[in-house]
């Protein structure tokens, strides 16, 4: 493959780290994660094709993808809001959509960006919650089936199956008492006004982790101090990112751990518990309770999965674009989205085909490598 001559999500490997390239190469799931590390290039790119002047702004979600789909006891939304701030409200449309065609069957309309039904279910859910904000966001129907195992009930029980997380949590394990541990957790729970919890907890095991994008994180197992007296809790606190403010996308909240918790406000509801913020050492941190039982979705979907998730999370994003916009700026965002609807799914066909050649002369690139040791000595 040519190396694309004017492509805007080209990433030169030999400034990845070892993780990263066998992300990238996975046979099935690596252009998605290409798509999903380019967040913020996609933003920009997207501020290129289009005129952004006379477009409403919202709070947005700012990274609506499939993998930050979540179902928990507490219910399913899009979660995930690292990249929230305020912007123009059609960059979730385009990401959402996007992020749908890359995991579609790939013997699914082929062809397509994405099914005229999916495109059409997406439109109606979106302006439903929109100018009908009080209703609930709709849960995906084909998911209402997915539901906790025995030992997904309760923190104990995932712990003692080792779950996903209680495996993080028994790697990289530090002192408990060391003092980025204490200062972070004290500042989490002062922003929670619960530092009172101490009186009943203590904290039992701490960890060091990195998340998908590599940010770093602090895992905290909370037990008890009369035995089994109440279930533990499994706290994970990360930093923050901090995208740079422009024209068009910019954050208006004093802490960015701050900013993430107004979003799960109005995006999702009840999905997350303990939410909470610190500032330790000048650094920011964002921290919630681990649920016990999660479900992403990882599968490629088919077409009915497909429309059931735009119609969804289109219904989502729609409510808490209402409730986050000006209200004089409500009936101009309902007819620009109905005057550039089909424009939106052109750049967001343009964007995705962009990425996934971007992809593959990554690939190409590694094949021609001597080894991966190569790549990484820069």
């Amino acid at each position: 493959m040519q190396k694309p001559a004017k492509n805007f999500f080209y990433k030169d490997p030999t400034a990845d780290s070892l993780s990263m390239i066998q992300n990238y190469l996975d046979k099935d799931r690596g252009v998605f994660f290409y798509f999903r590390t380019s967040c913020i290039r996609m933003q920009e790119r997207f501020v290129q094709l289009i005129n952004h002047q006379e477009m409403p702004i919202v709070f947005l979600h700012g990274n609506p993808h499939l993998e930050n789909f979540v179902k928990t006891d507490k219910g399913a939304a899009m979660i995930d809001f690292d990249r929230s701030r305020y912007g123009v409200y059609a960059w979730d449309i385009v990401r959402l959509l996007a992020s749908i065609s890359l995991r579609k069957e790939k013997s699914s309309v082929a062809k397509k960006f994405l099914p005229d039904i999916v495109i059409d279910y997406f439109y109606e859910g979106y302006l439903r919650s929109f100018n009908h904000a009080d209703l609930n966001y709709k849960q995906p129907t084909h998911l209402a089936t997915v539901k906790p195992l025995e030992w997904q009930k309760s923190v104990n029980g995932y712990l003692k199956n080792g779950g996903n997380w209680a495996k993080k949590l028994n790697e990289n394990t530090i002192n408990p008492s060391h003092e980025w541990v204490q200062g972070v957790l004290t500042s989490y729970l002062e922003s929670r006004d619960e530092l009172w919890l101490l009186d009943d907890f203590f904290v039992e095991k701490a960890a060091q982790a990195e998340g998908t994008m590599q940010n770093k994180r602090l895992l905290l197992l909370l037990a008890p101090k009369i035995k089994d007296s109440q279930d533990k809790i499994l706290l994970d606190i990360k930093t923050v990112y901090q995208d740079a403010d422009n024209e068009f996308y910019y954050n208006t909240y004093p802490h960015h751990g701050i900013r993430m918790i107004k979003a799960a406000e109005i995006y999702a509801p009840h999905i997350e518990e303990r939410l909470g913020f610190a500032t330790y050492n000048g650094e920011q941190y964002w921290g919630r309770a681990i649920p016990s039982f999660s479900y992403k979705i990882k599968n490629r979907l088919d077409t009915t999965q497909m429309l059931d998730l735009a119609y969804c999370v289109g219904t989502q994003l729609g409510q808490a674009h209402r409730k986050s916009i000006k209200p004089e700026e409500v009936g101009k965002l309902n007819d620009h989205l109905a005057q550039h609807y089909k424009e939106f799914l052109k750049i967001a066909q343009q964007l995705s085909d962009e990425i996934v050649q971007a992809h593959g002369y990554y690939l190409d690139t590694l094949k021609k490598a001597k080894s991966l040791k190569d790549l990484l000595k820069g």
